[in-house]
């Protein structure tokens, strides 16, 4: 018999559990002791600005959570409506739970929400789909070792650049210059990050790679002496949650795309995770690019993001979501 359970700190506690316990099934999941302190200090922060908070309970056993927050700053630099999912991993009667549930609160969000399901509760897509929602993005996660086999065994030769295109690394006075490239990329491609062009969300990229100082690499792409891409690495030596880790942020104007720059990036950024000692390799992406280097290199899904004005279908992210249920 399941019940809806209240409380403050019981609904802390079962939402960092049930979120520890969907992460556990990633390969690449480290189980760092630190992570449930950090999850239950996540779960605390969304329960405080959640407008629904809802928890499925066997007795003391939590088997489901579903919050839907507004945050008036998030890592995007805007404020952000998330509806969140947290089941215990392959429990059926949790996943009917929440999909009848969803389907009643999904009617009181607006456009601008953003939904997160863990990997292992990907079936629940379909009933996202059902009320409008689209994939918007995979977050992908794995080994820097794994990554690095499969791409010395890549057949493909790096392309070689056109004579008016150069990579050089980034200097301060870049910073200025590819945050306004970022506006105009996002601009023209929102559907590649769609809070990519706000003030607010630049000035936070630019922040952090002031303050990240040398745990920072980046590079621009210059055609013709003008800046016209950008890619770079924010390495996390003592992530508390993963450990050493780092990912790709790559940001192509029109006229440097479709040349390989996004092969060139990779080469560069394993080669910097190597020499740092960084274990894995994670980020969020729509771009086909990476989803298909992704997919050369071995990473997993971690989650999936959907939004209503997603542009883009399931087969969009392929292999990983061809045949989810």
């Amino acid at each position: 018999m399941t019940e809806t359970q209240t409380g403050h700190d019981a609904a802390v506690a079962a939402t960092a559990g049930l979120a520890e316990a969907a992460r556990a099934l990633h390969p690449a999941w480290p189980a760092l002791a630190t992570a449930r302190q950090e999850l239950v200090r996540d779960a605390r922060r969304r329960l405080h600005c959640a407008d629904v908070f809802e928890v499925l309970a066997d007795g003391d056993t939590a088997r489901g959570v579903l919050a839907v927050n507004r945050e008036p700053r998030s890592w995007t630099g805007c404020p952000v409506r998330d509806l969140t999912v947290e089941l215990l991993p392959g429990d059926i009667d949790a996943l009917r739970w929440a999909s009848e549930r969803v389907s009643t609160l999904v009617a009181g969000l607006d456009d601008e929400t953003w939904v997160r399901i863990p990997w292992p509760h990907r079936a629940l897509v379909a009933t996202f789909e059902t009320h409008g929602f689209n994939i918007s993005s995979l977050v992908l996660a794995g080994s820097v070792d794994a990554a690095r086999r499969a791409w010395s065994e890549r057949a493909a030769a790096p392309a070689e650049l056109p004579s008016d295109v150069c990579i050089r690394e980034l200097v301060a006075a870049d910073v200025e210059v590819v945050g306004e490239l970022r506006r105009r990329v996002f601009t023209e491609q929102p559907q590649f990050c769609w809070f990519g062009a706000s003030d607010a969300y630049i000035a936070s990229w630019k922040r952090e790679v002031l303050r990240a100082g040398p745990d920072h690499y980046g590079w621009v792409v210059e055609r013709g002496g003008e800046v016209a891409g950008y890619f770079g690495s924010r390495v996390h030596m003592a992530h508390v949650l993963w450990g050493p880790c780092g990912g790709l942020d790559l940001v192509l104007g029109a006229s440097v795309r479709a040349l390989g720059i996004a092969a060139q990036a990779y080469t560069r950024i394993l080669n910097v995770h190597r020499e740092r000692g960084v274990r894995v390799l994670k980020g969020g992406t729509s771009q086909p690019a990476i989803l298909r280097y992704a997919a050369e290199m071995k990473r997993s899904p971690l989650f999936v993001f959907m939004r209503r004005d997603s542009p883009f279908s399931r087969r969009h992210f392929q292999p990983w979501l061809a045949a989810a249920p």
